[in-house]
């Protein structure tokens, strides 16, 4: 190889270097602005980086849209970000989008819901507990109601020690939801849920009199507590990102 293609070569590898390194400096420089209060910068930097593919800045960008941090809220565009950050694999952002999703829109039909699930799904396999307690609480509901889905994923949170997973899981031994009615199990369950801190369970535990404690039973599907609302409002393209708007 001559001197020239040599020089080429470096020349290459410094404008790779370049532009691999300017997005992740950036969100540094965005995190540490978040950490001294000034909210707006953060965004710029957030914004830069995420503009040149950097998952991890177009999640704070869209974190930033969503809670009005240094920009004012504007769903559509934490959608976009959330998307753009999901595609790449960023197991929070697929979390997050989903959730603003279901959050923000309703009416879903069951394509739309079955895109909900997907985005959940790949992100409580990589392990994230709060995808796992959601997917529990989607499958406690109509129109896709599977009590034996709903129970896999709480049990999956639960080894993590998730307080509400442990509180969900008891309500299904509780009620008979997806398992074999077993109040046995779940007061064994609340009771770990209320040693985890879970307030809603240490009520469930509240003794009536000196001898004995009571189950108040729930009657119902577990989780609607938790993201009921969630499900009451409108969805829409969940199969595609959201197009940045132009204003």
């Amino acid at each position: 190889m001559s001197d020239e293609q040599k020089l080429g070569g470096a020349a290459l590898y410094l404008r790779h270097v370049e532009d691999t390194s300017v997005p992740l400096i950036l969100n540094i420089i965005g995190l540490e602005s978040v950490k001294s209060k000034n909210e707006e910068e953060a965004f710029t930097c957030f914004q830069a980086a995420a503009q040149q593919g950097y998952s991890k800045a177009q999640f704070n960008t869209a974190v930033c849209y969503e809670k009005g941090q240094g920009v004012k809220k504007d769903k559509d565009k934490a959608l976009y970000y959330y998307c753009q950050a999901a595609v790449r694999g960023h197991t929070q952002a697929q979390y997050r989008y989903a959730k603003l999703l279901l959050t923000s829109r309703g009416n879903q039909s069951l394509e739309e819901l079955n895109t909900v699930i997907n985005l959940l799904e790949r992100a409580a396999a990589a392990g994230l507990t709060k995808a796992q307690v959601c997917l529990a609480s989607v499958y406690s509901q109509e129109p896709v109601r599977d009590g034996s889905k709903s129970v896999q994923y709480l049990r999956m949170a639960a080894e993590s020690g998730d307080d509400n997973a442990l509180l969900f899981l008891g309500q299904c031994y509780e009620s008979g939801f997806g398992v074999q009615q077993n109040l046995t199990t779940a007061n064994e369950l609340y009771e770990r849920a209320a040693q985890a801190g879970n307030k809603q369970a240490k009520k469930l535990l509240t003794p009536h009199s000196k001898d004995d404690a009571v189950l108040h039973s729930i009657h119902s599907s577990p989780c609607l507590s938790l993201t009921d609302h969630w499900l009451q409002q409108p969805l829409s393209h969940l199969a595609r990102c959201v197009p940045l708007p132009t204003s």
